[in-house]
């Protein structure tokens, strides 16, 4: 179910785009570039050069520390996980003064849009789901928080007890947009299911946060990249299943099987209420939408449809 963007698109030149290449390799010579679709946080663009080569050029317009973190993750990650390489980083650049990656552009399809054109064997995709979920989930991180650039552990600045940032969202902007439940029905459901949050363990694993098809590259069945790591935070690794099952019916049953049995044979863990403990923590990526600064009633409207199936089951 797509969202609204969290940012608008920025629109490049070809002398930028040779700006960049310059920096890169001197002799890099451009034959054409075109925006990437798919992402709603930063802006993509494609770049073909004339000797044959692909690259992604990345805008990242959430600023310097999250492309600083973004770029500390890829190399983390890349021996055991599918990701780009990094090829030129400018932290400052010529473009609104933000932060450009060059990165490998991977070839494949967004499993989102395989889905779409219904080109997906849902068990062979959900083994290489599954087996790459459980690879994010074996780093480790000496607690629960944000990640910096160094990939030092930051505590949240709203707290750390399991529902500190809904209730932040909800002293905010978001109590206002929360409209197909209660207050008083939310915080009793919360209430609720608190200790079953609090106790659950590992909670400082590495959690990519945006982990959905939209997201992961894909190629005879095989998930060939995992992009956008801006959101990635050291906590549950059971946020991910949350995020990839947010919308359920969207999925055949052989896909979650497939999903979970690779998941657990490539060294994770799940307990046996994993689909209640998930939902419940992907509303903090629900409160999130309520709570952004821009009007996005479509955002505002799905977010609302899955906090009430959610608490009401």
């Amino acid at each position: 179910m797509p969202y609204d963007r969290r940012v608008p698109l920025i629109s490049i030149s070809k002398e930028q785009v040779g700006h960049f290449l310059f920096k890169w390799e001197v002799g890099a010579k451009l034959k054409s570039f075109a925006p990437v679709s798919g992402g709603f946080s930063n802006t993509n663009y494609k770049l073909e050069l004339i000797d044959g080569r692909t690259l992604l050029l990345r805008i990242v317009q959430r600023g310097l520390t999250i492309a600083q973190t973004e770029i500390s993750l890829l190399k983390l990650v890349s021996k055991t996980v599918p990701v780009p390489k990094i090829y030129y980083f400018d932290e400052k650049s010529i473009i609104e003064d933000l932060p450009v990656i060059l990165m490998e552009f991977v070839e494949g399809s967004s499993a989102q849009t395989l889905k779409e054109k219904n080109e997906i064997n849902w068990t062979q995709m959900g083994e290489s789901i599954g087996k790459t979920l459980a690879a994010i989930h074996t780093y480790e991180f000496s607690g629960h928080g944000f990640i910096g650039n160094n990939l030092e552990i930051k505590p949240p600045p709203f707290g750390s007890e399991p529902f500190s940032y809904i209730e932040f969202c909800l002293k905010t902007r978001a109590q206002e947009r929360l409209t197909n439940v209660s207050e008083t029905e939310l915080w009793k459901f919360l209430s609720q299911n608190e200790k079953l949050i609090e106790d659950f363990k590992p909670n400082n694993r590495l959690v990519h946060s945006d982990f959905n098809l939209k997201n992961l590259l894909a190629e005879n069945g095989q998930i060939t990249a995992v992009l956008d790591w801006e959101f990635a935070y050291s906590g549950n690794p059971l946020s991910d299943f949350g995020n990839l099952f947010r919308f359920p019916d969207q999925y055949p049953n052989d896909f979650e099987e497939a999903v979970t049995k690779a998941y657990k044979s490539h060294g994770g863990s799940l307990p046996p209420n994993w689909k209640h403990i998930a939902s419940i923590l992907d509303l903090s990526s629900m409160f999130e939408y309520l709570n952004t600064e821009l009007e996005r009633p479509k955002n505002f409207r799905i977010a609302n449809e899955v906090i009430k199936r959610v608490i009401t089951g």
